[in-house]
């Protein structure tokens, strides 16, 4: 999405929200964030996540009263779930990549982590009030 766009689909969603209605915004914490990656998908997400920023900004000049918050959730998770996560693209870094970025990435994944991988996933959350 151009600014421009971004701006007036806010304006959209906000004139079509019912007085008392909410607005939620959700995505990764953009500073900090633990998300096991391979090399390639850990500069696209970093990219991705630069982008959020900007959009996060854009969000709160039109809507002034937002709130920010942070949902944190501790995961556990085996490598060879993970792993399975990465081949069906379950992160959205992940879609444009191709077959082989993924089959490398996934060979420096297994090289690199333990059996049980653990992390903080953190979300962002964007919540306006009308």
């Amino acid at each position: 999405f151009s600014k421009e766009q971004i701006k007036s689909l806010l304006i959209q969603v906000k004139s079509k929200l019912n007085i008392g209605g909410k607005l939620l915004i959700f995505s990764l914490k953009t500073k900090k964030n633990e998300i096991p990656c391979f090399v390639k998908m850990n500069r696209k997400l970093k990219k991705s996540l630069e982008k959020d920023e900007k959009i996060f900004k854009i969000i709160k000049k039109r809507l002034v009263n937002s709130k920010e918050s942070y949902f944190n959730f501790k995961v556990n998770i085996s490598k060879q779930k993970y792993i399975s996560m990465i081949k069906h693209r379950y992160i959205s870094c992940l879609l444009d990549m191709s077959v082989k970025d993924i089959t490398l990435g996934i060979n420096e994944f297994d090289r690199k982590y333990k059996k049980i991988i653990n992390f903080t996933d953190s979300l962002k959350c964007i919540s306006y009030k009308n």
